[in-house]
């Protein structure tokens, strides 16, 4: 469903650092301290910050359509966003105060990815094991994925033929594919894999391209993982990150401390992009051409849904879904107020709540103040949320929730 993109001439923008012809694009980048925008034919200039003063920035997104910049923090334990206006056609550009999105129940949140067609937010945790999915402010959380996941890191997003996949490098290294409503879950890649890091998506070509960071490569596929071949192999002793444009692949390296970039079908004509970086991360084009804006289901009237309009593969090619652990009711578009049975589970850190509502029975982080040696709690019954008045006992109001 996605056009092929007006291309530049390929040998031009490889070989040459004189001014490019429109359209060579933007490169956003998360460099742990700051997030970073640089023209990519003029990398050897100094990259302007976007947002700076930050802790360990590992992933970065963006809705362009919006304005908007999101990034993890795997310090913090939290997702963040910032508005951000280009001015020009260069790299200068100002971004208004980071907010705060998603904070509680994040541990190490590695893979970030924006769904710029329905508005939403997907992000993995390599420590907690989850997959999850937000509106783009960080409300209506839900946990797509919590079973047979064993550090997922790089993310990637297809809305317009409505998949998501994902890299996991634990015990069984492998990159998966589902819908992003969380069904049609699928293993492509198990073979010949070690450290899946950077991934990324030829939406014209259909291709799926990811970096191993163990066997020092950049391998391509079909969209279902069939097709295998090699981009780039050698001379990659840490690839981190990878994106797109037109012709081009672009990726960050750890050891090397640059972007390089060479041709997406065969590795070659490779050089550095931009270097000297502090520890550069996760990378995107920052450009309309990766955002395409399509007509999408859940566009007009959020698909009727009352929360979640999710994109899927899967005719009507939506599905409505609610927070995780609030039922969805008989008419697949409307859902409870709220959980009507919790279970309540007091950790010495944190307090959770387990809805016996849905079947998946998937605990979620009461957002309470500084708990240090909790041994039990008891709640304030009444509206969506309950709220903690001290930890002395476990109550639970059936009717309230």
């Amino acid at each position: 469903p996605y056009p092929a993109p007006p291309g530049v001439p390929l040998l031009y923008f490889c070989l040459t650092l004189s001014p490019p012809p429109p359209g060579v694009p933007l490169l956003l980048y998360a460099n742990r301290r700051d997030l970073r925008l640089v023209d990519a034919a003029h990398g050897r200039a100094n990259a302007t910050v976007v947002v700076g003063g930050l802790e360990d920035a590992a992933a970065v997104d963006y809705v362009y359509a919006q304005g908007l910049v999101y990034w993890s923090d795997v310090s913090e334990e939290a997702i963040k966003r910032t508005t951000f206006n280009q001015s020009g056609s260069g790299a200068a550009a100002v971004a208004a105060a980071a907010q705060t999105v998603v904070v509680s129940g994040l541990a190490s949140p590695d893979g970030l990815a924006c769904d710029w067609l329905g508005r939403k937010l997907y992000w993995t945790d390599s420590e907690t094991n989850r997959i999850e999915v937000a509106e783009l402010d960080g409300s209506l959380r839900r946990v797509l994925f919590w079973q047979d996941l064993d550090q997922p890191r790089a993310i990637s997003l297809d809305p317009g033929r409505g998949y998501m996949y994902w890299t996991d490098w634990g015990e069984v290294p492998k990159i998966e594919r589902a819908g992003m409503d969380g069904t049609s879950r699928a293993m492509i890649i198990d073979k010949e894999i070690y450290w899946p890091n950077g991934l990324t998506l030829d939406y014209s070509r259909e291709k799926l391209y990811w970096a191993d960071a163990k066997f020092n490569f950049i391998h391509r596929s079909n969209l279902d993982g069939t097709g295998r071949e090699v981009v780039v192999k050698g001379d990659l002793p840490h690839p981190f990150a990878l994106t797109l444009y037109e012709e081009t692949l672009f990726w960050t390296d750890w050891k090397h401390s640059f972007h390089p970039l060479g041709q997406k079908e065969t590795g070659e004509d490779r050089r550095k992009v931009h270097s000297d970086i502090f520890s550069p991360m996760d990378i995107h084009v920052y450009s309309q051409t990766r955002q395409p804006l399509l007509s999408s289901p859940c566009s007009v009237r959020n698909g009727d849904c009352s929360h979640l309009c999710l994109l899927s593969p899967i005719t009507p090619y939506y599905q409505c879904a609610c927070p995780t652990g609030v039922q969805l009711l008989e008419d697949g578009k409307t859902c409870r107020d709220g959980a009507t049975q919790l279970l309540l589970l007091a950790r010495r850190t944190d307090l959770r709540r387990i809805s016996l509502d849905t079947p998946d029975f998937t605990d979620v982080i009461l957002q309470t103040d500084d708990i240090r040696h909790a041994i039990s709690h008891r709640l304030r019954p009444g509206g969506r949320t309950p709220s903690v008045i001290r930890t002395s006992a476990i109550v639970l109001d059936p009717v309230a929730g």
